[in-house]
């Protein structure tokens, strides 16, 4: 008697201690009385003392020892409704979860404890402890908030896969451990391999998904940081000019000064300075766009530690694509032929073409340089050479996809050694009719 009254207060408790965790973790607030709630557990539990009593379980006929399951299981999970007033998903994914936990725990002590009801005492035991530990855990650190945005972010079959993993482990440990119930685990045989075959193809898709997901991140976090120097650039660029402009009065009175104390060498010896400082703040590519300027020279300084030099050619437009875009697709077709040069540890240097156009709403750009190694390529994708292809080969990927957002196409030729890159993107017209104003 001591043990059944044990087992239903362990259970109680259990249940108890679930539904403190889904409020804290879920947000969700309590919506009765507490001692009505107190009761509802109590009620909902009630069962476990005749399902535990094998005895008494297996006297009954099939029918009523189903509907004492049904009654059980039922309960169990209008307790949850019922308390928070909620009839939802997460409410039937938690009442699934731990229905089955205190399960896999007598699996696990069945063999150890040969008392059928004590075994099964210590099980709803160990669920109640390790639930009071967690949600101390979670109390004591602060994780309510973290697990709920954890929570809010994973997919459904995240769930989905964790039941079918911990029901199809219960069905053949109980197996294994319950002579009586093996004509029912031949009938389930086949259903738990093919959701064991369904949940490794979604873990492994899961991971493939997960792999991609952090090789993107990675790369356009680095796109973000050249994006960022580049316009610090741009900024100590426009800090220089507003410099030279504040000073600009003051060189035209000291000019002026020259001119009518009749010094004339020394008015044109001023001026050559004037000349020198502005050659010194000359850049060196006019693309038409401030950004893409700022990117080359940035690039330009990269590519001749690698031995080679960027020729640039032609316009690149203002209006009618992104800056973010244009940078994602320059930066990387640069990049990769930066790469693709140093490869060659010749000290003789190699040219990067850039051909940029802009004609009738459509976007041209033409990249090549040398190749020292051999390239597998299928005219839009190309395989990389890089050991850790994980975190690699997503520039040119990033390319076509950014270039597809345009209604553009991205081709990828290899011959006589020469990569070639041809892009052409259509800027609409409503988006390009001020280009040139």
């Amino acid at each position: 008697m001591l043990i059944k009254l044990l087992t239903v207060f362990f259970c109680f408790l259990g249940l108890s201690l679930n539904i403190q965790i889904t409020s804290l973790v879920f947000n969700y607030k309590v919506r009765n009385y507490r001692l009505v709630n107190i009761l509802l557990v109590l009620l909902c539990t009630s069962p476990t003392v005749i399902l535990m009593d094998k005895n008494i379980s297996m006297d009954m006929p099939p029918l009523y020892r189903i509907l004492l399951f049904l009654l059980y299981f039922a309960g169990r999970l209008c307790t949850y409704f019922i308390i928070y007033r909620k009839v939802n998903l997460r409410i039937l994914y938690i009442f699934l979860l731990t229905i089955n936990i205190p399960q896999l725990y007598l699996n696990v002590f069945k063999p150890i404890i040969s008392n059928y009801q004590l075994a099964n005492m210590v099980s709803f035991a160990i669920d109640a402890l390790i639930t009071a530990l967690i949600l101390i855990h979670i109390k004591k650190k602060g994780y309510a908030k973290f697990i709920n945005d954890l929570v809010e972010s994973l997919p459904a079959r995240i769930y989905i896969l964790t039941l079918i993993l911990m029901y199809i482990a219960s069905i053949f440990v109980m197996t294994e451990l319950m002579e009586e119930h093996e004509k029912y685990a031949k009938m389930l045989l086949l259903p738990s391999m093919i959701g064991l075959i369904a949940a490794t193809i979604s873990i492994i898709k899961i991971s493939i998904s997960e792999s991609e997901k952090k090789a993107n991140v990675e790369l356009l976090s680095k796109q973000v940081e050249n994006q960022v120097e580049y316009y610090e650039k741009i900024q100590k660029y426009y800090d220089e000019f507003r410099s030279f402009r504040h000073d600009f009065k003051n060189h035209i009175l000291c000019l002026r000064s020259l001119f009518a104390a009749n010094r004339i060498d020394e008015a044109v010896e001023y001026m050559n300075d004037m000349e020198s400082m502005a050659a010194q703040k000359k850049e060196e590519f006019n693309t038409g766009n401030i950004i893409i300027d700022a990117l080359l020279n940035d690039k330009s300084e990269k590519a001749q530690k690698a031995h080679a030099k960027l020729e640039f050619k032609g316009f690149v437009p203002t209006m009618g694509i992104t800056k973010a875009d244009l940078c994602i697709i320059m930066a990387n077709a640069i990049d990769n032929a930066i790469e693709s040069c140093a490869k060659d540890y010749n000290e003789t240097i190699k040219s990067i073409n850039i051909n940029a156009d802009f004609k009738q709403g459509y976007f041209f750009l033409k990249i090549s340089n040398p190749m020292f190694e051999t390239v597998k390529t299928d005219g839009k994708k190309l395989v990389t050479s890089k050991v850790d292809k994980d975190r690699h080969g997503f520039g040119v990927a990033n390319i076509i996809h950014t270039v597809e957002k345009y209604e553009g196409t991205a081709d990828i030729t290899t011959e006589d050694n020469t990569f070639v890159l041809d892009i052409q993107m259509h800027l609409k017209e409503t988006n390009t009719k001020n280009l040139y104003t």
